[in-house]
């Protein structure tokens, strides 16, 4: 049934590539984040994607009040980001 679908789908090869620069690009800028994280918190052990949302708010622009406000609202669209990709 999908095999109909992939000379479609080849037709548009830039737009892959575009879309496969960001995603890689995204993919990097996570890990460095999580490492740089990791380095200000060894005691956290291994952050998950919304680990990493959340701590960047606690601890990242010297930790100020405002970001510890939101750092939970950042976990859960860490969460619910991932769990849309799971479905998407």
């Amino acid at each position: 049934m999908a095999l109909q679908y992939l000379p479609y789908f080849f037709s548009f090869r830039s737009l892959q590539v575009f879309m496969a620069t960001i995603c890689v690009h995204s993919m990097h800028m996570l890990v460095k984040c999580a490492q740089e994280l990791h380095a200000r918190a060894p005691r956290e052990g291994k952050l998950s994607y919304s680990d990493v949302a959340e701590k960047a708010f606690v601890y990242g622009a010297g930790g100020t009040d405002r970001g510890r406000r939101w750092a939970g609202a950042a976990r859960s669209v860490g969460r619910l980001s991932t769990l849309a990709c799971f479905f998407y």
